[in-house]
């Protein structure tokens, strides 16, 4: 049982053992990965789900960077909340260039299409 509640301690990221956070560089990536690893699990999963409708990837990838950017130069106190505070935040305002993207790709798939059906000239 004990080891179980320290194996999801270090999953979720409430590591106690680390008194201090590394200032930058490689040492810096590692602490992240390595004491928040089920948070960023949790992000990309959740990236994921946001990205179901295509429209709504560029909020997605910039709620993505912002929580993630702010895991490395803080390095504690983030929850998936913060994720999805970014995306609802940035839905709006990110929304003509998903579906720009949408419309572009919808195009590129519809003319391989046309190609590929001899209807192409």
């Amino acid at each position: 049982m004990r080891l179980t509640k320290r194996f999801m301690d270090w999953y979720q990221g409430n590591n106690d053992k680390e008194k201090e956070t590394p200032k930058g560089g490689v040492k810096r990536v590692g602490y992240v990965l390595w004491n928040y690893a089920g948070r960023l699990v949790g992000a990309n999963v959740l990236f994921l789900l946001c990205c179901i409708p295509i429209v709504t990837i560029p909020a997605a990838l910039s709620a993505l960077n912002r929580y993630l950017s702010a895991i490395y130069r803080v390095g504690y106190g983030f929850s998936l909340e913060d994720y999805w505070k970014e995306f609802k935040s940035d839905i709006l305002k990110n929304l003509p260039a998903g579906v720009l993207t949408g419309a572009l790709g919808f195009y590129s798939c519809q003319s391989c299409w046309k190609f590929r059906q001899g209807n192409y000239p």
